[in-house]
């Protein structure tokens, strides 16, 4: 696949490549078989394997490798000495990078095959890591007898000179290709996996914050570099280097200086462009000309390893505090606050996962939280208050905002009779008056049978169903934390895009493949969506073209940060909104025609208020589909303490 490199850079998608995923996988040898299976750990041939899930921060990972540590050892961490203990990094390429750059570029060239598009692209990286591996067996390896161990040659060689081979390659390679079907060439590669990479000795949990930002680094720098022509040639040759760098005495200078340096000069340029830290890199450029800084050689320098070690292990326990048990308990919005306070090296005191509480100190100030986002500042009245959409909408009305005209029903005959008389022939909104969840959207006249469903769904929340107009327009969630807005989400509604081969049905399939959250439905309501589209399950859709599988929009579908884009009188309101209430921490929903149009008070129609939430979630505005996320539970800690 060529010029891939500069179709990034051509389609504007450069600042999609640091959304790439990261996952990491810690395994030693496991004592026994009864340590049960989660999502985070489990017990495969006789190895324990603790795994975070895909993520794109870092730090993220990294607090969520210390955590499901803490859950799953009740002693100190593992020894890294321990004969097997090793770790595995995954890479995950976005959606949003792949589908743009196969549409609009390489459709062609790959007869229309989006699968086989995103394989090609996985097997380039799966290439230029293995041409390479002598670069982390230098830089990684931890071994006192030579640059690494776990990096030498086995009899799993990863000849990836075309797919077929890549993925004829055993279990036990240094690179492998993974995914959901045992037929990936047919079904699709979802990520890619180093393995056996020596766990760092210097740090708790076997991997450093920098380390991670550089692999990171590392693996979008092997994405983009171009294939030699002879690559099944390349691969023999650097299968060979490897050995002969892996092999080195850990004080000697390398064989492989002048590459490396020319490696971190690229690194350096790449990190530029990108936008990240280029310091990262620092201490991998230092260790290229003094060996002595290698993970290898200080490890040989050590004279006795296992005490040394638990020193630096007792010493790097004040940065995971002993109450980081418990952490998966909690929402992933409280991991996240508990994440952050961690980093900053705040204090946290009495914990309730149970009710979702924590405790976060400052010094002498302290404060609660629960849900992640309801504070000590949080009035219970105004929570209460803000909990009925029809006081909220009648509030905000008097105040001179636009909101949709609607009205509550206890019974369904008063709704039938007025949907019979009058507003049948309207676009409508069904929802309860109160709670999560049961919300039907109709963007054209319903039937009296659909609109009963609608109705019967809201009642199943909540015994008042708000009956609501329709308002067309984008929508938007404003997370208000005290005097500013922290991030503006575009929501959109559960949808699949064509590729001009595959049916609606398999694209739903395709899709919740790569989905953090919700999966897409093929429900009933669905297909009555895609019948007003002309559409079924067995359509299949152009290429490019969009169809729907909902008409409401929410967090847990496709979400767009665009706070940089939001005119900032949008912003206001919504902050002013909030305080109109009392809430510190709120999340506000509008709907805005045109977000770079100023909002004018005396056009209340350039923004319609939706809802207005006491609790809103954090995670959508910590993980966009699309944009950079915004720092929000920093914010949050900055506003309650």
């Amino acid at each position: 696949m060529k010029d891939l490199e500069q179709q990034i850079q051509r389609l504007g998608l450069v600042p999609l490549l640091t959304h790439l995923q990261v996952r990491l996988s810690k395994v030693v040898p496991a004592s026994s078989d009864d340590a049960g299976q989660t999502p985070y750990w489990y017990v495969h041939a006789g190895q324990f394997i603790r795994q975070t899930d895909w993520q794109a921060d870092p730090q993220q990972v990294l607090a969520q490798l210390a955590a499901i540590d803490s859950l799953t050892a009740a002693e100190t961490p593992t020894i890294l000495s321990e004969k097997g203990a090793q770790l595995q990094i995954g890479w995950q390429l976005p959606a949003a990078l792949l589908v743009p750059l196969f549409t609009q570029v390489y459709h062609k060239e790959f007869n229309d095959d989006y699968i086989a598009f995103s394989n090609a692209v996985y097997l380039q990286l799966d290439q230029n890591l293995t041409r390479l591996r002598y670069a982390l067996s230098y830089w990684l390896g931890a071994s006192r007898n030579g640059r690494s161990v776990l990096n030498r040659k086995t009899a799993q060689f990863a000849d990836a000179a075309t797919l077929q081979t890549a993925l004829r390659v055993g279990a036990d390679a240094p690179v492998r290709l993974v995914g959901t079907h045992a037929d990936l060439a047919k079904h699709g590669i979802d990520g890619l996996v180093i393995q056996r990479l020596d766990l760092d000795p210097f740090t708790t949990d076997g991997i450093s914050l920098t380390t991670l930002h550089f692999l990171k680094l590392w693996a979008i720098f092997c994405l983009l570099l171009p294939l030699p022509k002879d690559i099944n040639k390349q691969l023999h040759l650097a299968e060979q280097f490897n050995q002969k760098v892996a092999s080195e005495q850990p004080n000697a200078t390398t064989q492989a200086q002048k590459s490396l340096l020319q490696l971190v000069q690229n690194l350096q340029q790449l990190a530029v462009h990108l936008q990240l830290n280029p310091t990262v890199l620092d201490l991998y450029a230092a260790a290229v000309k003094d060996p002595k800084l290698t993970k290898s050689a200080r490890l040989a320098a050590t004279p006795d390893f296992v005490a040394q070690q638990q020193q630096w292990v007792a010493i790097e326990q004040k940065g995971h505090p002993e109450q980081l048990r418990g952490y998966l308990d909690f929402s992933p919005a409280s991991q996240a606050v508990l994440t952050t306070a961690y980093q900053q090296g705040l204090q946290i005191g009495n914990v309730d996962a149970g009710a979702d509480l924590i405790q976060i100190k400052r010094g002498t100030h302290s404060t609660w939280l629960q849900q992640g986002t309801v504070t000590a500042k949080t009035p219970l009245v105004a929570a209460k208050v803000v909990a009925d959409r029809q006081v909220v909408k009648q509030q905000l009305a008097q105040a001179g905002l636009n909101v949709p005209a609607g009205h509550v029903y206890t019974s369904w005959a008063d709704a039938q009779n007025d949907f019979n008389t009058s507003f049948g022939q309207k676009a409508l909104v069904v929802k309860p008056k109160q709670g999560c969840g049961g919300v039907t959207a109709f963007t054209r006249p319903t039937s009296l049978a659909v609109f009963q469903a609608a109705f019967e769904k809201a009642q199943q929340v909540n015994r008042q169903v708000l009956v609501e107009s329709f308002v067309a327009g984008t929508s938007y969630r404003f997370l208000v934390i005290g005097t500013h807005v922290a991030s503006v989400l575009e929501r959109v509604a559960a949808n699949v895009v064509g590729d001009g081969r595959t049916t609606i049905a398999d694209l739903i399939t395709h899709k919740n493949g790569t989905l953090q959250e919700k999966a897409l439905q093929l429900d009933d309501r669905a297909q009555q969506v895609l019948a007003t589209q002309g559409y079924s399950a067995a359509t299949i859709l152009p290429r490019g073209t969009q169809a729907w599988l909902q008409h409401e929009t929410d967090l847990r579908n496709e979400r767009l940060e665009v706070s940089a884009d939001m005119d900032a009188t949008y912003q206001e309101l919504a902050v002013a909104i909030a305080r109109q209430f009392h809430l510190g921490v709120a999340g506000v929903d509008l709907i805005i025609p045109n977000l770079y149009l100023a909002y004018q008070p005396d056009q209340p129609q350039l923004a319609t208020v939706l809802g207005l939430h006491a609790a809103p979630d954090l995670m959508p505005h910590l993980q966009p589909t699309f944009g950079d996320k915004r720092p929000v539970t920093t914010k949050l800690l900055q506003y309650v303490l």
